[in-house]
């Protein structure tokens, strides 16, 4: 990997609560099954979620602002707990301080997931 080149293709920002994390999980596992031709990015698409990518005893702030750094694309899981998380709007305020806002992928949920 190149010093230019994001470690992540996507940072996955939602709220814990649910069902915003089951759609994130399973957003998550569709990205990763995607087939993505190898030129285009390293043959697989790389997807930063907390649940999983933290380590463990992390600083989170600093890991969070190092992946968001590090990412391609923003994908925002919208509802009505997202829009009260502090850390959904920090992470968004942050990757689009950093990028134009058209690397920001909104997923709304809708009713039905509410």
């Amino acid at each position: 990997m190149s010093m230019n080149e994001p470690r992540f293709d996507v940072f996955i920002s939602y709220s814990r609560r649910s069902p915003d994390r089951d759609v994130a999980v399973s957003l998550q596992r569709a990205i990763r099954a995607l087939h993505v031709p190898r030129r285009a990015s390293r043959g697989r698409v790389t997807v930063f979620r907390d649940d999983e990518d933290l380590p463990a005893g992390a600083d989170l702030p600093s890991v969070l602002v190092e992946a968001l750094g590090e990412a391609r694309f923003l994908v925002v899981i919208c509802s009505e707990n997202a829009a009260l998380s502090p850390w959904v709007s920090r992470e968004c305020e942050h990757f689009v301080g950093q990028r134009r806002t058209d690397a920001v992928i909104p997923v709304v949920l809708g009713q039905d997931h509410e």
